[in-house]
């Protein structure tokens, strides 16, 4: 039986396989989004009241939004940009307002201000990236432990008997 040593490339796959392993829960964390119904209760906050003026405007002057994206929320950036469905009628400029900006340059892309009115959704918003960051420093500590327990031995038995 030989002795199986450390290589440089060796311990790169192995703490790239000890990630992998710890990638499918930050994989559901990032999949375990805000509710879609977020998309219609930011449009109703912004538009609702002069929804039916928008739908008489003629064509030039709105646009049906598939969905927009939020990337900051009370001037905070969000760990990930959460996008909804919106198929409503937005004007095609988007207006700023006290609840919400435009991200520059990315018409559909909204700042939410820091409002009480998007409270609920900042809850969420620290709930969901709370989960994220966590699932990421645990798939770190056990890419770390690995190394560790790698970096303690020479050979590859007694690391995988540690």
């Amino acid at each position: 039986m030989s002795t199986v040593r450390f290589s440089a490339e060796l311990i790169a796959k192995i703490i790239t396989a000890a990630r992998d392993k710890m990638s499918l829960s930050v994989e559901k964390a990032i999949e375990a989004k805000l509710d879609n119904a977020w998309g219609q209760r930011i449009y109703n906050i912004l538009y609702g009241n002069v929804r039916p003026i928008l739908t008489q405007l003629p064509a030039g002057w709105v646009k049906t939004v598939d969905a927009i994206t939020i990337g900051r929320v009370a001037d905070r950036n969000c760990d990930m940009k959460f996008e909804f469905s919106t198929p409503q009628p937005w004007p095609v400029v988007f207006y700023e307002s006290e609840f919400a900006k435009q991200e520059r340059g990315r018409l559909y892309e909204i700042i939410l201000k820091d409002h009480s009115i998007w409270s609920e959704f900042d809850a969420e918003v620290m709930v969901y990236n709370d989960r994220l960051n966590a699932a990421e420093i645990r798939q770190s500590e056990f890419a770390e432990m690995v190394n560790q327990v790698i970096r303690a031995y020479s050979t590859l038995a007694p690391a995988l008997k540690a």
